[in-house]
């Protein structure tokens, strides 16, 4: 039994030695699992096999068109990211690519036309672009972004970005608003001269030069200095007329400015529940030599019904501008109630004008404008139905003038009524009178009486010559077929008489006879740029 113990041990302890000897043979031996690449669609990456424990070689990203690749991932719902530098291999695995679609920009850039710089934006393609920078240029104002050079298309906001462009800045000349104000109240001032009260070939004179004067107050590309220079030459007309004299020189006329009334005569206003506010009703007095009366707060007494109407106060203080009333309307009127301002003036108690106010309810006369602007700008306009449109028009316009006051939610009539601002603005009307054998009208300031160069109203009208500033002289003419205006000018310096006619403007007509061989001519624009349009129609004076 001994000698067998002593043979069992040592075969175990053997035994023992061979199974610890193999067990250390396996942990020494080197272990590779497999790390495979899906490049969902990309290019083709290759497997690599990584010792366990190790880490993978990051591959080179893989490519696919259209898209941006992201990286890789352990799963392919792109839970979790596979770093390289981190993870190790501790088994066979495979790897996701993820992909991002490439986003296609376009470049937005900016011609400033000697403004400050502004760097180009992207924008993604298929998006629009809004907030606009507003670059600086010293001695104009800025005047909007256009997508051309010469200015005809405006950059609009909700247009879609589908390529790279170029915005164009278009500016216009800064003006001082008091030299603005300065020759309007000017303008003002001698459209309020009566005809009757001075000669004729002084009159005409002026007449001349309040059209120029409005010429520069229409065009945005006026300069101050061309502001100031109509105002010099239409101060110097005004002085210049030769008066003839009633009523001994008495002061004969109270003025009230300008409204656009309604059908029934009286201006329209709103009221809310606080009592709404008008500002700036002036009446002003003049002699008869067309000259402004100043006779301070004095000069004209203003009377209206207190229950209705107060007196409007800034700190306090009553307004004491000479010749106006700034009022504010009492919260009880009613809609449909009627309010009266009087103006006499002082020295001439016989004289003396009304304007009377009519409040009207804010939700129906924003359905009445709507309704009638609805109807104009919807209707192609003709030759037939011009005056009725104009008419329509005119009416939705003074709709709209006592919608747009402070305090009132003007937003659902903006839209319309911008429409509604240009809808007519190819076409226009103006009067011919016949005087013997000469037709006279004020189409491209023809101020004179002019020789007709055929059976009107096919011919040629010719202006006579006239000073448009320093020594700059012009002279224009309008040749009629049987149905088109083509409208010249030419201009020439001292006595040198200029040759070379340039076309202003074309436009297609009807003219409709009228009483004494005169009538009305309806014009339809052609071809004429906006800025040309405006300067025509600024001559244009019915009769």
């Amino acid at each position: 039994m001994g000698n067998l113990m002593k043979l069992i041990v040592p075969i175990m302890i053997g035994l023992f030695c061979f199974v610890s000897c193999a067990d250390d043979a396996t942990e020494n031996e080197e272990r590779y699992f497999t790390v495979t690449f899906n490049s969902m669609g990309g290019s083709e990456v290759k497997e690599q096999k990584v010792k366990a424990g190790e880490h993978a070689v990051k591959p080179e990203n893989p490519t696919k068109d259209g898209v941006v690749f992201l990286g890789w991932f352990k799963s392919e719902n792109f839970e979790s990211e596979w770093v390289f530098d981190v993870d190790v291999v501790d088994s066979d695995i495979t790897l996701y690519a993820k992909w991002l679609a490439e986003i296609e920009t376009c470049m937005i850039s900016f011609d400033t036309n000697g403004g400050d710089d502004i760097e180009p934006v992207s924008v993604e393609k298929g998006n629009t672009i809004t907030g606009l920078p507003t670059p600086v240029k010293d001695g104009f104002v800025f005047d909007g972004w256009f997508t051309d050079e010469s200015f005809t298309n405006p950059f609009d906001e909700s247009m879609v970005i589908t390529s790279d462009m170029t915005l164009y800045a278009k500016w216009k000349s800064e003006v001082d608003d008091t030299v603005k104000k300065q020759l309007e109240d000017l303008i003002n001032k001698a459209n309020g001269l009566n005809k009757e009260d001075y000669s004729e070939t002084s009159f005409e004179r002026l007449e001349k030069y309040i059209e120029f004067a409005n010429v520069i107050i229409e065009d945005e590309d006026s300069t101050q200095e061309d502001m100031k220079k109509a105002y010099d030459l239409l101060d110097e007309a005004i002085k210049a007329l030769f008066p003839v004299l009633p009523n001994e020189g008495k002061p004969y006329e109270v003025k009230s400015i300008e409204y656009e009334f309604l059908q029934d005569g009286k201006k329209y206003i709103l009221i809310n529940g606080n009592g709404g506010y008008h500002w700036g009703i002036s009446f002003n007095v003049y002699d008869v030599y067309g000259n402004y009366v100043d006779e301070g707060i004095n000069k004209v007494k203003l009377s209206y019904d207190a229950s209705k109407l107060i007196e409007w106060t800034a700190d306090g203080i009553i307004n004491e501008y000479e010749g106006q009333i700034d009022f504010k309307l009492k919260p009880n009127l009613a809609v449909g109630d009627e309010l009266e301002i009087t103006a006499t003036s002082i020295s001439e108690s016989n004289v003396s004008t009304k304007l009377i106010l009519k409040v009207v309810d804010g939700i129906e006369t924003t359905k009445s404008f709507l309704d009638v602007a609805g109807e104009v700008t919807n209707t192609t306009i003709t030759f037939d139905n011009y005056f009725e449109l104009k008419q329509k028009s005119e009416l939705a316009m003074a709709m709209a003038s006592c919608l747009l006051v402070e305090g009132y939610d003007t937003t659902i009539i903006e839209e319309p009524y911008n429409k509604l601002r240009t809808y007519m603005d190819d076409w226009w009307n103006f009067s011919f009178i016949k005087v013997k054998d000469n037709f006279y009208c004020s189409q491209n300031m023809l101020y004179s009486y002019t020789q007709n160069g055929g059976n009107f109203p096919a011919g040629e009208l010719i202006s006579d010559i006239y000073l448009e500033y320093d020594d700059i002289y012009y002279q224009e003419k309008t040749v009629l077929t049987s149905n088109e205006l083509y409208a010249y000018t030419r201009e020439f310096s001292g006595s040198a008489i200029g040759v070379d006619w340039k076309l202003e403007t074309k436009a297609e007509y009807k003219f409709i006879p009228g009483e004494n061989g005169g009538g009305t001519m309806i014009l339809h624009y052609l071809d004429i740029d906006s800025v040309t349009r405006g300067k025509l129609k600024s001559r244009v004076m019915s009769r």
